[in-house]
């Protein structure tokens, strides 16, 4: 499951992100391989094409709890 906050979209499994970010056309230069929660930086018209293609919204607060989960 891919997830965003508005900015950020993160998946646990990396596979999964990057295949998501790969079909709404998120470049991989966006990718910020952060050790602990590594994500894409979407903004404009990408982050509403995320919601589009069925990310899951979720609240900056959630979304950080989230990781914490999956570390």
């Amino acid at each position: 499951m891919v997830f965003f906050d508005g900015i950020h979209l993160w998946s646990p499994d990396l596979q999964e992100l990057h295949g998501f970010a790969s079909k709404i056309g998120a470049p991989f230069s966006w990718f910020q391989d952060h050790a602990r929660h590594p994500h894409y930086d979407l903004w404009g018209y990408m982050a509403r094409k995320a919601k589009r293609y069925g990310a899951v919204k979720v609240m900056p607060c959630m979304l950080g709890y989230l990781i914490r989960e999956a570390a």
